[in-house]
């Protein structure tokens, strides 16, 4: 990912709002939330468009920085407090540099 300059995605609400939450894991300990980038992103009705820069991710984890060259798992989730729900996820790309 160390190429890249930002995560892309759009996500699709065909209700009210909604959190979803975005999670990368390295090949580091990601067991806690402090070992891994994890950021939660409210959804609005209709189309949405989500966009985290590498740097965030790479510095997002509280007790270390992520490996952006041994990047493992992205997972997309919504919290256990929100009751089951469809939304629709397209266009998911990471952003080319400009340099």
């Amino acid at each position: 990912w160390r190429g890249f300059r930002a995560l892309s995605l759009d996500v699709f609400n065909p209700r009210g709002a909604l959190t979803i939450y975005l999670r990368v894991d390295d090949n580091g300990d990601c067991r806690k939330r402090v070992g891994r980038f994890e950021q939660g992103f409210e959804l609005a009705h209709g189309w949405n468009h989500l966009r985290v820069t590498t740097s965030a991710i790479e510095a997002g984890p509280r007790e270390r920085h992520l490996n952006l060259r041994l990047i493992r798992r992205l997972v997309i989730f919504t919290g256990a407090a929100e009751p089951q729900r469809h939304w629709f996820l397209d266009h998911v790309h990471l952003e080319a540099r400009d340099d």
